[in-house]
């Protein structure tokens, strides 16, 4: 999350941090527990919102997104582009952040209640709220970021999973890798990235540990990995499915699971970080990020949005895959 000094002091007043524990937790470092990582990041992204929207007192609004409380440089790019939209053609929009334990319905209730023509959503649903935005979704078309949904009037907007696992295989290959793990959270996405990457065969010894939480923390990660590996630490390279890529690299440096490969096949990566690069470290792995376009991923969807509150025009496919590069 892009914060300059004078919003750091900002951020730190209100939250009673220091405005190195604000800088850790902005820009996902280490040194910051869970939960006041969690309290500095909310009153970030409020302070981001509040220097766009001036204090305005929205009654209703056409587009309300649902987007994740973390530092990555995609869901920074898509509020700018957001609120770009409004300035320039003066559309009303909602943001909310999320989290691992938020209540979906009642978001779904407030966008009806306010009136959204549009909403906008970054979730891996499980069958409650798959259900729920079935029923949502007859009143207001829904555009996905992060997972396809099998639902009427809905739209995805992200990478191609398949391609994806694919393209991650072909980097095994070249590598000369023998041992894979692979971290998947069962949705639908992860399920395509495991397909692609199995779709030449044989050839590969290839492990599964299931993370039932996309957004499970580091603890959560290495104990699943450590009940399988059985404290062996013969992996050549780790494909996480799920995302959770610094979370990964964290349990397995607690796993000394030191010297592997750890390769991404999300787009949701801390641009800062990495600078849009398809390689680097991180907590001392080598890092390889299968990349879509991002800046792609985020004009697409905010062209899509824009095309269907002021012309009626859905887009033109329901999945709009941006390819790997």
């Amino acid at each position: 999350m892009d914060v300059k000094n004078n919003e750091l002091e900002i951020i730190s007043k209100i939250t009673g941090s220091s405005k190195s524990a604000v800088s850790k937790a902005v820009n996902h470092c280490f040194g910051v527990d869970r939960e006041n990582r969690e309290r500095i990041l909310s009153a970030a992204r409020q302070n981001l919102l509040a220097q766009y929207q001036g204090g305005d007192d929205q009654q209703g609004c056409d587009v309300y997104a649902i987007l994740p409380d973390l530092p990555h440089f995609f869901w920074e790019n898509i509020l700018k582009r957001l609120l770009s939209l409004r300035d320039r053609v003066k559309c009303k929009f909602n943001v909310y952040s999320r989290d691992s334990s938020f209540v979906l319905g009642e978001y779904l209730r407030e966008a009806e209640e306010l009136g959204a023509k549009l909403i906008l959503i970054a979730i891996n649903p499980d069958e409650p709220q798959h259900e729920l935005l079935k029923h949502y979704s007859e009143k207001i078309p829904i555009i996905f970021l992060i997972e396809r949904v099998d639902i009427p009037n809905t739209f995805y907007v992200g990478s191609n999973p398949y391609d994806d696992g694919a393209a991650v295989r072909t980097r095994a290959r070249l590598s000369d890798c023998s041992k894979v793990l692979i971290i998947d959270d069962g949705s639908m996405s992860s399920r395509e990235r495991v397909r692609g990457f199995l779709a030449e065969g044989g050839g590969l010894d290839v492990l599964y540990v299931h993370i039932s939480d996309e957004l499970a923390p580091a603890s959560i990660i290495a104990r699943e990995i450590s009940a399988l590996l059985d404290d062996r630490t013969d992996i050549d390279l780790i494909y996480s499915c799920a995302g959770q890529i610094r979370e990964t690299a964290i349990a397995a440096v607690k796993l000394n699971l030191r010297g592997k490969t750890l390769v991404a096949g999300h787009d949701f990566y801390d641009r800062k970080t990495f600078e849009a690069q398809d390689s680097g470290s991180i907590c001392g792995l080598e890092f390889i990020s299968i990349n879509q376009d991002i800046d792609r991923i985020c004009s697409t969807t905010v062209n899509a949005i824009e095309n269907y509150i002021y012309r009626k025009l859905f887009p033109d496919s329901k999945n709009i895959c941006i390819p790997s590069i």
